[in-house]
């Protein structure tokens, strides 16, 4: 039963190591956002400025009549 509990963490803890260490070895290396997160940014502004200047009023909102 030890040696099952120990070959299981032994795997678990390789599995770790080497997701780790991929995960580290792929990362993008470069300082700043990439291109395409400030291309997607810019236009989430555009699109909030669109929708604040185009915006219709609303309304308060009634509270509805008690039964």
């Amino acid at each position: 039963m030890l040696k099952r509990n120990v070959i299981v963490i032994g795997v678990l803890a390789l599995g770790f190591v080497l997701g780790d260490g991929t995960l580290a070895f792929t990362q993008d290396k470069k300082q700043g956002a990439p291109p395409l997160r400030q291309q997607a940014e810019g236009e989430l502004k555009q699109a909030v400025e669109y929708a604040k200047a185009t915006a219709a009023p609303v309304a308060p909102a009634t509270p509805a009549p008690k039964p």
